[in-house]
């Protein structure tokens, strides 16, 4: 895992050079304006202007969501400050996720559907959040569920620091190697951020194409590695490779452009064998045996799935029945260059459109 994230600190390195010589462009839409002595940054599901070289600074951070065919604009935090950043690098965009490198920390935004924000720092650290109006949170120990009648979204501090929340602001005092998460509710709108923050979710996976090419990111609550081996549009085969003492469970996101077997066909395999389904999400995540539960919405399948054991298993989704080899359209040479680029963690923010 470390020789991994070695080399996607080396592929990270060579996109910042080319992002600079070419004016700071993202690739495939995305864009990095410079702006009033900042940046605006911001996607198809993401939004936000960052600024700052001592301290970092994220202002009118915006999520974007699909609701029966149509995109809701939910604005979340007014203003997001990382103290003592030290920007070594501008914003960098690649695919899908957007990140800004300092000297204290790393910062990410994936801009997924789930639109996940983190922060991983060096040193002992604070962020400080303050919530739009428009929404409410209720915190407990090391989360915070941010979110009104129709948006849920969590607020996760990992690691041996502590989290406060006085009105709408919150405050995380961060430790060396602490993460934070920010993540919005998808496709299953209730909160996981406590399971997150007690360790019963190791990662998620989220899978789109992107110019014929199988685009992956990955977010590791866990230290854990996953990766697409083959891809097809009925079968999908992904290596998990971990060492937790305990199981965990592992949650699948794929557009329906990679993946679009119905539901009521979906068979789940780990190492082989068909894992049972669930009654619900919840029975999964609290499981102590192997188990599954699919959802879809809002164009994407997402799949929950319980691994009691971990070590190096290799998931299978397919239909029931159904054996097909990957298609050939899916670059998986690309797709390999790219998980090392996105597999460490991720950043979600967002701008006000003016």
């Amino acid at each position: 895992m470390k020789k991994a994230l070695g080399a996607a600190l080396a592929v990270s390195a060579t996109l910042l050079v080319m992002s600079l010589g070419t004016g700071i462009a993202g690739t495939d839409g995305g864009h990095i304006e410079p702006r009033d002595g900042g940046f605006e940054l911001g996607e198809k599901f993401i939004n936000f202007f960052f600024s700052g070289e001592t301290s970092a600074s994220i202002s009118d951070f915006e999520v974007y969501v699909e609701r029966d065919g149509q995109t809701v604009t939910y604005s979340v935090f007014k203003l997001i400050e990382i103290e003592s950043f030290y920007t070594t690098s501008v914003p960098v965009y690649d695919e899908m996720v957007y990140y800004v490198e300092g000297a204290s920390g790393i910062a990410r935004a994936h801009d997924i559907p789930m639109g996940t924000m983190s922060f991983q720092t060096y040193v002992d650290n604070t962020i400080s959040f303050e919530i739009s109006d428009e929404m409410g949170a209720i915190s407990s120990d090391k989360s915070v569920v941010i979110g009104k009648d129709d948006f849920c979204a969590d607020l996760v501090l990992l690691g041996s620091g502590s989290l406060t929340k006085a009105g709408q602001n919150i405050s995380i005092h961060m430790q060396p190697d602490d993460s934070f998460y920010f993540r919005t509710a998808y496709v299953y709108e209730n909160s996981i951020g406590r399971d997150i923050a007690e360790g019963r979710i190791a990662g998620e996976l989220y899978l789109d194409i992107s110019i014929d090419t199988l685009a992956q990111a990955v977010v590791e609550y866990q230290p854990i590695n996953m990766e697409v081996k083959s891809s097809s549009s009925s079968e999908i085969e992904i290596a998990v490779d971990a060492s937790f003492p305990d199981g965990k469970t592992i949650i699948l996101t794929l557009e329906d452009a990679v993946f679009d077997v119905p539901l009521e066909e979906l068979d789940v395999k780990l190492d082989g064998i068909s894992v049972e389904k669930a009654e619900n999400v919840r029975a999964v995540i609290v499981s102590s045996d192997e188990s599954y539960y699919a959802l879809e919405g809002n164009g994407v399948t997402q799949v929950f799935i319980n691994i009691p054991h971990f070590s190096q298993r290799t998931i299978v989704l397919a239909g029931i029945g159904e054996v097909e080899e990957a298609g050939p359209d899916i670059a998986l040479g690309a797709v390999a260059s790219l998980l090392l680029l996105v597999a460490a963690t991720v950043f979600l923010f967002k701008r006000k459109d003016d």
